[in-house]
């Protein structure tokens, strides 16, 4: 069963979130960023550090927080 959205219920009632974006690849840093305060937190596995190798290690790590994982569709564009 998973957990309320939180991000979601904030938008939908017309507030506002504060994410953060993690492009290191570090389960200890995505843990330490859940419980700053944030509302979600993109898990960049391209541009930095991160890897898929790593994710379910960074996944497991935010599931012990308050955040919310952010998931990013990438789209290609032919020209």
């Amino acid at each position: 069963m998973y957990r309320p959205n939180a991000v979601k219920a904030r938008l939908q009632a017309g507030g506002k979130v504060l994410g953060c974006w993690s492009a290191l690849g570090s389960p200890s840093v995505v843990e330490l960023l859940g419980f700053a305060g944030f509302y979600y937190i993109l898990l960049d596995q391209e541009h930095g550090l991160g890897e898929p190798s790593t994710l379910t290690a960074q996944l497991q790590a935010m599931s012990s927080t308050p955040a919310t994982s952010a998931k990013v569709t990438f789209m290609s564009v032919s020209t």
